[in-house]
């Protein structure tokens, strides 16, 4: 039996305290990486040449998310006061987070295919299921507008919950595919490398892949799974709800560490560098009677006097 509109008031409340917990770290997260996007690495001075794209896309993403939090909040009140506008929120909001989505994976996509060194026959798969995510978003914005409209034939609502279920599952496969060839590309060069610092470099970035990939994947996978249950159990919708404003919060989070962390990683190597680096001669000339001697110390840098 469907949950009735006073039912849902509460699980709707909890859901945006909870997303409005985790979009408070989006935002602490966000703070960082533009940090890093747009200032030098070792002074805040804005960077001379920066990358445009990925700045353009965080900021997307920061916008979407902003919006997607306004919305959540109005479906929240639109529902307890029983406007029927909750429903042109809610297919706002889901347009929001569809497309979200869509751009974390095509930045997921397109690191695999740099990595590969832009070898199109390895992305071919996580691309496909990257159209099937802009089909499904398309197709269920399309279905939701009609439901706004109305009256629908009594097939279209719980044909919105079968293209949930493929939008999630495309993106499941994109994430798990794509982060499993970067790390394995990663892996095999870190294996290769003869000098220590570079392998440990390749490994740690390794570990920042794997972490915020399986971060995502997890909640993606929650998720899937309360739609597959929402249609046939009112528990399963109540956790729908929940696992819903916990996925989307956490895909601008996971995007952001892999901002920050590979900035960090990037300053720590610089640094090391600077370290190791072998410092020039010093020459001391020392006068001894009737001749003249130079004494040449190297790294160590401390000679005798005479």
């Amino acid at each position: 039996m469907p949950l009735t509109i006073s039912e849902v008031v509460e699980p709707l409340i909890v859901a945006s305290f909870i997303q409005s917990l985790l979009y408070g770290l989006y935002i602490a997260t966000f703070s960082v990486s533009l940090r890093w996007l747009l200032f030098n690495d070792n002074e805040w001075t804005i960077r001379s040449r920066f990358n445009k794209p990925m700045l353009i896309i965080s900021c997307l993403i920061f916008l979407l998310l902003t919006t997607d939090i306004i919305i959540s909040f109005q479906i929240t009140l639109a529902t307890y006061r029983r406007d029927p506008v909750f429903v042109t929120y809610n297919t706002i909001s889901v347009a929001a987070e569809g497309l979200t989505i869509i751009l974390v994976d095509a930045v997921l996509i397109f690191r695999c295919f740099i990595v590969y060194s832009r070898q199109w026959r390895v992305i071919y798969i996580p691309l496909a299921f990257w159209l099937g995510n802009i089909v499904c978003t398309i197709i269920f914005t399309y279905w939701s507008v009609l439901v706004i409209q109305g009256p629908l034939p009594d097939a279209i609502p719980p044909r919105l919950f079968h293209i949930s279920q493929a939008f999630y599952a495309c993106t499941i496969a994109t994430n798990i595919y794509a982060t499993s060839a970067i790390i394995l590309r990663i892996w095999g060069a870190a294996k290769q490398s003869c000098n220590s610092d570079t392998g440990d470099t390749l490994f740690f970035s390794i570990r920042i892949i794997a972490e915020s990939g399986l971060l995502y994947t997890i909640t993606s996978i929650m998720l899937l799974i309360t739609y597959v249950l929402s249609p046939i159990s009112n528990t399963g919708a109540i956790a729908e709800l929940q696992c819903s404003a916990i996925n989307f919060p956490v895909t601008g989070i996971a995007f952001n560490l892999i901002l920050i962390r590979v900035a960090q990683q990037r300053v720590t190597s610089d640094s090391r560098a600077n370290l190791t680096k072998p410092i020039s001669a010093l020459r001391f000339r020392t006068v001894s009677t009737g001749t003249k001697s130079s004494n040449t110390f190297g790294n160590e840098g401390v000679g005798s006097l005479p």
